[in-house]
């Protein structure tokens, strides 16, 4: 487990394991009343596998944002946090237009697992729907 945990703080590709806390105690997602779904969102938002073009471990490949024009790389963070195109979805979700970084961790490390599966399904839908409308 030690060592587990030493990869995961030592990753060149997920920096945002440096951020999680990896010990959640009574964070964890079997102590309350998280379903599936949401375990299954809040666990690929935590590895930064939720399927959006930025990917940590291909090397080279077109990450920006299919939403948005900031020409930003489209990481979890910025699909979470920060990407215009989602605001009434973070607002509706998150009560704000804009997550903070400490705000997006804390969110990360089981601030309110519930409200962070309810987002990530529903801005995960949102981008689906307007990539196949447009063609991103």
């Amino acid at each position: 487990r030690s060592e587990c945990f030493g990869r995961a703080r030592t990753s060149l590709y997920h920096s945002q394991y440096l951020t999680l806390d990896l010990e959640l105690g009574d964070r964890s997602f079997l102590t309350d009343n998280t379903n599936l779904s949401n375990i299954s969102w809040a666990i690929k938002a935590r590895a930064e596998l939720v399927n959006l073009n930025y990917k940590p471990w291909l090397q080279n490949g077109n990450y920006l944002c299919s939403l948005c024009n900031m020409q930003e790389n489209e990481t979890v963070f910025h699909f979470v946090a920060v990407c215009p195109i989602l605001t009434h979805i973070r607002t509706f979700c998150f009560g704000k237009p804009k997550l903070t970084e400490h705000e997006y961790e804390s969110f990360l490390n089981g601030r309110d697992w519930q409200i962070l599966g309810k987002y990530l399904k529903l801005a995960w839908k949102c981008r689906w729907n307007l990539i196949n409308e447009f063609n991103y």
